[in-house]
């Protein structure tokens, strides 16, 4: 499993972490909603799960995706 967190900080708590998610909920969101639409499910938490049984292309079609996000402007990193 992984999680992506938004931040040029370096975070070393999940405090931390929880308090930099508050403040970039709507960005969240909207990469939530832009994975789901491409069939990739992230859960609530901000976890993504894989399996033993991920292949090289589904992880390869993953990283494409969440570099797509960027591309496409639905979420930026300046807003992180």
């Amino acid at each position: 499993m992984l999680r992506i967190v938004f931040s040029k900080k370096n975070i070393k708590n999940r405090y931390q972490r929880d308090f930099l998610e508050k403040s970039k909920e709507v960005n969240i969101v909207k990469f939530r909603d832009f994975l789901l639409k491409k069939r990739i499910y992230l859960s609530g938490s901000g976890i993504i799960f894989l399996a033993t049984t991920t292949s090289k292309k589904d992880l390869l079609n993953l990283i494409q995706t969440i570099k797509k996000t960027f591309e496409l402007n639905i979420i930026k990193w300046i807003n992180f």
